[in-house]
C-alpha cells in the first residue's frame, strides 16, 4: 500500500533564512518604532525585550529539532516499510520459490527454534520423495499410490500450515500461547507420523521394511529411508522442545490458552452475528 500524497517537511536551510530576515525586520523596527525606541532607552524595559527574544529564538531552534525528527522518523519508517514489502517475496526453494523464508524477520531470542522448525520442514520434505522413490522401487501399487498422496498432501500441509504457523508464531517479540499451542500441536502431528514412517507402518519405508527386503539394493535403500525418517523426528523433537522452552519463558499456561482461544471464540462469533445481522437489516 502507497501514500497518495507524501508529507512536505520545511527545508532547515529556509528556517534559517527566515530567521535571518525576522532578526533584520526586528533590528528596522527598533530604530523606526517610536515604542521600540522608548522601550529601548528604559533598561529595565529593555532587559525583559532581550529575555523574550531569547526565548524566542530558543523556541525556533526547538522547532526545528523537532522538525528534524520529525522527517527522519517518517523517512526511517518508510524505508522500514518498504523493506517489509521486499522481504514478503518467497525465495525459497530457490529453484522454484513457493514461501518465503527471512531469519532477519525473526526475533533473536526465538531465532534458534526457527532454524529448527526451518530444518524440520526440509527432512520431512526430502524423507517424503525418498519414501515415494523407494515404494517406486519395491513395485507396490497401493504403496505407490499411498506414498504419493502422503508425497503431494504432506509437502503442502508441511510448508503452508505448519511452517507459515511457525513462521508467524516466531515472528512475534511476545507469543500468544493459542499461537504457540496450535505449533505445538502441529509438531506433535508431524512427529507421529514420521514415527509411524520410520518404522514402516502404513506404506512408509522404514525399519520394518528394510528387515524384510529381498535384495542388497532395497534393503540399502529402505535403511536409507529408515535413517531420513529418524533424523526428522529427531530434528522434530528438537524444535518441539524448543517451543515449549519459549513458550514457558514467555509465561505461558495451559488456563491462558483456553482463555485466549475462549476470547478469539467468542469475537468470531460475535463478527459472524453481526454480519448476518447487518445482512439480514440490507435486505
Amino acid at each position: 500500500m502507497e501514500n497518495d500524497e507524501e508529507t512536505s517537511f520545511p527545508n532547515p536551510f529556509q528556517l534559517a533564512q527566515i530567521d535571518e530576515a525576522m532578526k533584520r525586520r526586528t533590528e528596522l523596527k527598533k530604530k523606526t518604532d517610536p515604542a521600540m525606541i522608548a522601550v529601548s532607552s528604559n533598561p529595565i524595559l529593555e532587559e525583559k525585550m532581550r529575555q523574550l527574544e531569547q526565548k524566542e529564538n530558543e523556541l525556533r531552534e526547538k522547532e526545528k529539532v523537532l522538525l528534524l525528527r520529525e522527517k527522519e522518523s517518517s523517512s526511517s519508517s518508510s524505508n522500514r516499510y518498504d523493506g517489509m514489502e521486499r522481504n514478503e517475496n518467497k525465495n525459497w526453494p530457490p529453484f522454484c520459490p513457493l514461501i518465503h523464508i527471512s531469519f532477519d524477520d525473526i526475533p533473536e531470542s526465538n531465532r534458534a527454534c526457527f532454524k529448527f522448525a526451518f530444518a524440520f520442514m526440509n527432512t520431512h520434505i526430502i524423507a517424503l520423495i525418498f519414501n515415494w522413490v523407494c515404494e517406486l522401487v519395491a513395485i507396490s501399487l497401493q504403496c505407490i499410490i499411498m506414498s504419493t498422496i502422503y508425497l503431494v498432501v504432506g509437502t503442502y500441509v508441511v510448508w503452508k500450515i505448519q511452517f507459515s504457523s511457525a513462521t508467524s508464531t516466531l515472528r512475534q517479540e511476545k507469543i500468544s500461547d493459542h499461537k504457540i499451542l496450535w505449533l505445538i500441536f502441529n509438531l506433535s502431528c508431524s512427529i507421529g507420523f514420521s514415527c509411524f514412517m520410520a518404522l514402516g507402518m502404513f506404506c512408509g519405508v522404514g525399519l520394518f521394511s528394510a528387515i524384510s527386503a529381498n535384495t542388497f539394493t532395497t534393503t540399502v535403500l529402505f535403511s536409507c529411508s529408515f535413517c531420513l525418517w529418524t533424523l526428522t523426528v529427531i530434528i522434530g523433537f528438537i524444535t518441539l522442545r524448543q517451543s515449549l522452552s519459549l513458550w514457558r519463558n514467555s509465561g505461558g499456561t495451559v488456563e491462558k490458552a483456553k482463555a485466549q482461544v475462549a476470547s478469539v471464540a467468542a469475537h468470531e462469533a460475535l463478527s459472524q452475528a453481526n454480519g448476518s445481522w447487518a445482512h439480514r437489516n440490507q435486505n
